[in-house]
């Protein structure tokens, strides 16, 4: 990250007494008299200033269990050194949570804090619809479908991809066309656009000693409804917990604890899951974009995603029940 001597003149700036310094490829991470602290180095000063910003809005509105930045002895958020930025940070600890019912609870409330704070916060940006990238998903499988067609000498992949293309369009459709009639009614139901976090996952959060959650490294947000971020929390918490409706049921009962979620709200859910993201991906990348490594099993992966595609088609019909 930089030489002894930029580090000894950035960290003489701060009102701590370094230990020890353990170098990461991105971070420096201190041993104080004031506790583990995370010396990060920013190559956009911009952005370090966004972070700044976002972190700040959120303590305002009441949200303070996120990694803020550290003043240093002149009262500065953070520094500014050449071309580089540098903040300092408490070491957030604790233990990622688990698909355990008591770790989704506090999940659940810390998630819900996060987003009645983030909807204080005042945004001027656009928001964009999702039909777009949900339709030209369509035509990917529609092409894909088209390529296969004609392909005279076909390998294992293609037989297999072949076998299921017809209901990944279907799927797809069912999709697109639901995500549409959302959006219409979108800002008529009042569904409110706001900061969110948009990769949420349970690594993402840590659970303290005294059993409350933290959201943990923030990045910077999206602009989105709240449900996106229960969208893909619940995915990534079913896949977790090996397919249990039931730990998703623990989720969400516990989030509308603190924010009651509406029906529209479970429909963006199920477009949002409905939809084959991972396969997406992974047949764009194969079959338009040429990407093929060797070093990898495509069929055995494209089975694997296939798989869990049906598993989570069996997500979206649990929650018209929840």
């Amino acid at each position: 990250m930089g030489n002894q001597s930029s580090l000894d003149q950035i960290l003489q700036q701060y009102p701590v007494e370094v230990k020890e310094v353990e170098e990461n490829p991105l971070y420096y991470k201190l041993s104080t008299n004031k506790g583990t602290k995370i010396l990060k180095r920013w190559d956009s000063p911009k952005e370090l200033q966004l972070h700044f910003q976002y972190r700040e809005d959120l303590a305002r509105a009441g949200f303070r269990k996120i990694d803020r930045f550290i003043r240093d002895s002149r009262g500065n958020p953070y520094i500014i050194q050449g071309l580089y930025g540098f903040s300092l940070t408490d070491h957030i600890t604790g233990k990622i949570p688990t698909t355990s019912n008591n770790d989704l609870i506090i999940a659940a409330k810390t998630i819900a804090e996060f987003h009645l704070a983030s909807a204080k916060v005042e945004v001027k940006k656009q928001w964009k619809a999702w039909s777009p990238q949900y339709l030209r998903g369509l035509k990917h499988f529609q092409r894909i479908e088209e390529q296969l067609k004609e392909k005279k000498q076909k390998e294992p992949i293609d037989e297999t991809v072949q076998s299921h293309i017809t209901n990944l369009i279907e799927t797809t459709r069912e999709s697109v066309e639901l995500v549409e009639k959302l959006e219409r009614n979108l800002f008529r139901n009042g569904a409110q656009p706001q900061w969110i976090h948009g990769s949420l996952k349970l690594s993402s959060l840590r659970i303290d000693p005294y059993q409350e959650g933290w959201l943990s490294h923030l990045p910077l947000p999206i602009f989105d409804i709240p449900v996106y971020d229960l969208a893909k929390l619940s995915n990534h918490i079913y896949q977790k917990s090996n397919f249990d409706i039931d730990k998703i049921s623990v989720l969400l009962e516990e989030y509308q604890q603190w924010i009651p979620m509406e029906k529209i709200d479970k429909q963006w859910m199920i477009a949002y899951l409905s939809f084959p993201h991972d396969l997406w991906k992974f047949l764009y990348s194969y079959y338009i974009a040429g990407i093929k490594p060797v070093s990898i099993n495509m069929d055995a992966q494209l089975k694997e995603l296939i798989g869990l595609n049906i598993n989570q088609a069996q997500l979206v019909n649990s929650l018209f029940s929840l």
